[in-house]
């Protein structure tokens, strides 16, 4: 499996950015905290799959479906992984989710900084499982969840986006 690195510019993507009130940033109707009620909401853009979690890590997880988002035409663009309460607790998406496909990475990358005004992420390069270098960059939202973008150095890998839950945010008084 590879690590997916996204770079975003400005382009036409079809974005909305916006915060739901008590939730997460909202990337195209999904947001960290979504009840999985709400989930039904995205079929008007997409197919939507529940499917078991094949890298769950406990058994309570293995319990809990995944929602896999497919475009219209069956290409994977993401998939929302709930708690045991039944909300998003991360979130990944590819360059189909935002209908980009056409979008160099580095491009599609600073798209999604630009359109979705997260915040100075900190960059670094790494490798995926075959080797692979890939920039990722990573960052904490307005809203708390983590954030990180992938964007490969080659062609091999699709750029991507991970979200998570935060795990609280720093005080400094």
């Amino acid at each position: 499996m590879k690590t997916i690195l996204l770079a975003i510019s400005t382009a036409a993507i079809l974005v909305t950015p916006a915060v739901a009130q008590n939730a997460g940033t909202k990337f195209r109707g999904v947001y960290i905290n979504m009840p999985k009620t709400e989930a039904d909401g995205l079929s008007n853009n997409f197919t939507l799959k529940w499917e078991k979690d094949l890298f769950a890590m406990t058994k309570e997880e293995e319990n809990i479906p995944v929602l896999a988002v497919y475009s219209k035409t069956g290409k994977h663009c993401g998939s929302v992984k709930f708690d045991k309460n039944g909300t998003a607790k991360s979130a990944d998406f590819y360059r189909c989710f935002f209908d980009a496909e056409s979008l160099p990475p580095q491009q599609f990358a600073e798209a999604i900084l630009k359109n979705y005004k997260l915040p100075e992420l900190s960059c670094a390069l790494e490798r995926n499982l075959m080797g692979e270098a890939l920039r990722t960059c990573k960052g904490l939202l307005q809203t708390g969840e983590e954030v990180s973008i992938t964007s490969p150095t080659n062609s091999s890998d699709e750029p991507g986006i991970h979200l998570k839950r935060g795990s609280g945010t720093p005080k400094f008084d």
